[in-house]
């Protein structure tokens, strides 16, 4: 599992994987063969340097970090069905939701399931392990990642990426969330659009259920009386 602390450990893995590819090209293929194989994996080493930005731009919750590694016509996919995000705009948005709930991130650990490249297209397949801290509380959270990167002159920029949790992940995840993680402008009350950032199975219905005095929104007692159903 790479962290931002062990970049050359998870390197030398890739390295050796490599190097039997290479290796398995010339004998089946010969000499043209091999330097394909060469080529192709220069190209993901590379490719992967920018996903390693990615990670470590990611714990820092720099956004504007964030983005400049992704293309204009990005698009991202999410476990909830409401998250697919094409654009930069959106992508950018979903970026600072994800920043607004977590406190801190303290790690991201990742291991390459599946990673290749051909030309100026790239792709990776992970598991990844974000190490939080979410309501003051630390927290650990699994997830799964595949991501495209395409290369625009000197640079490889992100074009699609996909992540789930997995089922469990995700009613844990929102179970840690409080009134006052949600209520950003302390009112003392919540509309459906600013818990659906938060909580992924809040549905119409529920919300108007827990709202008892029907003015549209949820106070502390109306919330509580939510997450216990």
């Amino acid at each position: 599992m790479k962290t931002a602390s062990n970049f050359r450990k998870f390197r030398l893995p890739c390295s050796i994987l490599s190097a039997l590819l290479i290796l398995a090209a010339a004998v089946l293929g010969g000499p043209s063969a091999a330097c394909a194989a060469t080529a192709s994996s220069r190209t993901a080493e590379e490719a992967m340097l920018t996903f390693d930005r990615f990670i470590d731009l990611y714990i820092k919750k720099d956004l504007k970090g964030v983005m400049a590694l992704h293309d204009d016509s990005v698009t991202a996919i999410g476990t909830n069905r409401d998250e697919l995000f094409i654009g930069r705009e959106a992508m950018s948005k979903a970026y600072a939701r994800d920043f607004a709930r977590i406190d801190r991130i303290k790690s991201i650990g990742w291991s390459v399931l599946s990673s290749g490249a051909q030309g100026s297209v790239a792709w990776v397949a992970a598991d990844l392990r974000f190490s939080c801290v979410i309501g003051g509380a630390d927290r650990n959270i699994g997830g799964r990642l595949t991501a495209v990167l395409r290369k625009k002159g000197k640079n490889w920029l992100i074009v699609q990426t996909h992540f789930s949790l997995p089922a469990d992940r995700i009613v844990q995840m929102d179970a840690m969330v409080t009134f006052g993680q949600i209520d950003v402008n302390g009112d003392g009350k919540i509309s459906f659009e600013e818990i659906k950032i938060w909580i992924r199975d809040v549905t119409p219905e529920s919300f108007r259920n827990a709202d008892r005095n029907g003015d549209g929104y949820l106070n502390r007692e109306e919330y509580e009386l939510l997450r216990k159903k």
